[in-house]
C-alpha cells in the first residue's frame, strides 16, 4: 500500500544558465633586453563562476602566470616586442536565472 503524498519540497540550487567570457587586455612594448612586466586579470560577474581561462600575446612576448585567481583568471607577461597586446580570458558560468 501506498501513503499520502507529502508536501512539496523546498526549490534546488539554481544550475548554470550559460557560459561567457571575460577579458582584460593591455597593449605594451619592450625587447629581449629589457621586457616589460604586464598584469592582467579577466574577472566574472558576481554570483558567477571561473571554469576556465588561458591568454593571448600578440607579438613577442612569453607568459609567466596564467592561473585561476578568486572570481576570474589572472595572467603575468614578459613583452618584447613593439606595441604588443596581451589578452586574458576568464570563461565564467552565468548562474543567474
Amino acid at each position: 500500500d501506498k501513503g499520502d503524498q507529502g508536501d512539496q519540497g523546498p526549490a534546488g540550487p539554481t544550475g548554470v544558465v550559460s557560459f561567457y567570457t571575460a577579458t582584460d587586455a593591455d597593449t605594451a612594448s619592450g625587447n629581449l633586453l629589457n621586457p616589460t612586466t604586464v598584469n592582467l586579470y579577466a574577472q566574472c560577474n558576481a554570483g558567477d563562476f571561473v571554469v576556465g581561462g588561458g591568454f593571448k600575446v600578440e607579438d613577442a612576448g612569453w607568459v609567466t602566470n596564467n592561473s585561476p585567481s578568486g572570481n576570474g583568471w589572472v595572467v603575468s607577461a614578459e613583452v618584447a616586442g613593439a606595441n604588443t597586446t596581451v589578452t586574458a580570458y576568464a570563461m565564467c558560468a552565468d548562474t543567474t536565472p
